[in-house]
């Protein structure tokens, strides 16, 4: 947005220069920002780990074990249906709907079956 002050009183090669240069000044500062959220997350989920709390707590750790044998398998399905359909079909422009509506539905089951796990816990 800064570079749209000059754009009136620089010549089109100085517009390129500075829009060049601003460009890649923006891509600095999100990469100096990323590396910051990355290393405080890391930093984060150590502590999270050692203490055994929120995702890493025992029931989580459980519960997830579960599910990562039937999301193998859920996706696996997922795939051969869409690679079968698109190929019957011919109808490749329309048949990516399938992956949203798979990772909206993978969701959904997801929290039927920590809710599932959560229900016999407490029985």
């Amino acid at each position: 947005m800064t570079g749209s002050l000059f754009i009136g009183s620089l010549s089109n090669s100085r517009i390129d220069d500075l829009m060049t240069g601003l460009s890649t000044a923006t891509i600095f500062l999100v990469g100096i920002g990323v590396f910051f959220l990355v290393k405080t997350n890391i930093v984060r989920d150590s502590f999270n780990i050692i203490l055994q709390i929120e995702d890493y707590t025992a029931e989580k750790k459980a519960s997830k074990k579960i599910i990562e044998k039937y999301a193998t398998i859920y996706w696996m399905t997922i795939s051969f249906i869409y690679l079968a359909y698109s190929f019957i079909s011919k109808n490749w422009s329309q048949s990516w709907i399938i992956w949203p509506l798979a990772g909206i539905t993978y969701g959904i089951l997801e929290a039927i079956l920590s809710l599932k796990k959560k229900k016999s816990i407490s029985e």
